[in-house]
């Protein structure tokens, strides 16, 4: 399984087909569980802006912004604007085996601890 370690915690990165109880999201952080889910998209700039925001909402609880009374919604759009931003003017890519389905034939520079 894929991890990420945030602020000194370790995420689990699962790439999935569907998040379950959540029917028009792309992308879910459960911060409490520490997993990460992704789900997958032919679409590389929007998958990595998924990825990014999700990373995004633990960055938030781990350095503990998201237990101050920034409410859910400020918290989305500064999350999601930070995702699009790195992705679309840096490039920010993932590394090691976090790529959307389009690209997963590609070799990274780096794996992700696993």
């Amino acid at each position: 399984m894929l991890s990420i370690i945030i602020l000194g915690q370790e995420y689990k990165i699962q790439i999935v087909n569907e998040i379950k109880d959540y029917e028009n999201c792309d992308g879910l952080c459960k911060v409490v569980d520490k997993i990460i889910y992704i789900k997958e998209n032919n679409d590389s700039d929007y998958f990595n802006s998924v990825l990014l925001h999700e990373i995004g909402h633990a960055v938030f609880w781990e350095s503990s912004i998201g237990q101050t009374s920034v409410s859910h919604d400020l918290e989305e759009i500064i999350v999601d604007q930070i995702a699009k931003a790195l992705v679309k003017n840096f490039n920010i890519q993932p590394k090691g085996d976090i790529v959307c389905q389009k690209n997963k034939k590609k070799s990274l520079t780096k794996k992700i601890k696993q």
